[in-house]
């Protein structure tokens, strides 16, 4: 198991490993509890004939594992049959092909281990596939098997379907807890692929949604997805945001439940001189804070305006025989006597 607390093996002894391994069953399911040391035989039986353990849970509470044996009810005896181990039962849940990969990497187990999804080219709920292999979605909690990755409209396939590992990287989150489960097809299951190469499909609960855009003229791959389920990462070469400017360059992108990231506003053109110009760069650290942070006391007071006296001259009076001109004393000139008119007559006339 994933946290390491149990550990699942087979076995072909003739004597058994346990008290109640029959003698001479062949290959049985063992599970080794590591906290107290206790190993069991899962399958208990006269001919199990377990083939190898396809999935297992993280805290080892469910166990997918193929075995010829018929271990439960509608099982085929000497077929490779799917089952899953689960509270200290056995479950059918279908006979498989036998050229399917499911113990080699082909099948995916959600975390708490109640769904498992696996790939088969085999038609296992009723659909004609001609012999391309699709993806199924075991239910446990229900005990349903679905073909996730078959047309809906029930017609022929015209393509496979994958779960393969593109990143190459770790296993990739194909399936949640509450069953939700991606994969790649070529096929268009839904009206909105028009583009007739490969996307990437969402199906849970018997609905199926389109992740990529169905209208990319070249492929989209799954790459991985959140523990929920609600992003979903992808390769493509579609320019599917503004800010993506390579032309045909094969990008990641997030499909996330809710919408994605907000695009970038790109600022309003320039109308004046004034307005393309930048903020003006603040104060250096080096010339230390503005003195309107460090003055401390009254400020700036302003002065007080004392009025002016007015400015009167005085006059200063000459002497006599003084004059005042142009701010000055100066001495007065005597007078002429004046002639006496012409037209005074002389005595004696």
């Amino acid at each position: 198991s994933a946290d390491g607390s149990q550990v699942f093996f087979t076995d072909d002894a003739s004597a058994g490993l346990t008290t109640n391994t029959m003698p001479g069953s062949g290959a049985n399911l063992y599970r080794y509890d590591v906290a107290s040391g206790r190993l069991s035989d899962l399958t208990p039986t006269s001919a199990p004939e377990v083939q190898g353990v396809s999935a297992v849970s993280e805290d080892g509470s469910y166990v997918y594992f193929l075995a010829g044996g018929g271990l439960a009810a509608g099982a085929t005896s000497g077929q490779p049959n799917l089952y899953v181990w689960h509270g200290g039962t056995t479950t059918f849940i279908a006979t498989i092909y036998a050229g399917d990969n499911i113990l080699t990497g082909g099948a995916r187990v959600s975390p708490n281990g109640a769904f498992l999804a696996f790939a088969s080219v085999k038609s296992l709920t009723g659909y004609d596939k001609t012999g391309n292999s699709q993806i199924f979605l075991y239910s446990a909690p229900s005990n349903e098997l679905a073909c996730a990755s078959c047309n809906p409209s029930g017609e022929a396939s015209t393509a496979g379907a994958t779960m393969d590992e593109t990143a190459g990287a770790g296993t990739p989150h194909y399936l949640s807890d509450s069953g939700r489960l991606f994969f790649d097809t070529a096929e268009a299951l839904l009206p909105r692929d028009t583009n007739g190469t490969t996307d990437i499909y969402e199906y849970q609960a018997g609905r199926l949604s389109l992740i990529s855009t169905g209208t990319s003229s070249t492929e989209s791959l799954f790459l991985d997805a959140s523990e929920s389920g609600n992003d979903v990462f992808f390769l493509t070469r579609q320019k599917l945001v503004p800010q993506d400017t390579e032309e045909e360059a094969r990008n990641i992108y997030d499909a996330r439940v809710g919408g994605g990231f907000p695009a970038p506003s790109t600022p309003p053109p320039c109308t004046t001189a004034d307005a393309c110009r930048s903020a003006s760069s603040p104060q250096p650290a080096i010339f230390g804070a503005p003195a309107s942070q460090t003055f401390s006391g009254a400020g700036n007071v302003a002065p007080t305006l004392v009025a002016s006296k007015k400015t009167t001259k005085k006059t200063v009076k000459c002497k006599r025989g003084f004059v005042r001109k142009h701010n000055k004393c100066v001495k007065q000139k005597k007078a002429k006597k004046a002639k006496r008119a012409s037209n005074h007559r002389r005595p004696g006339r």
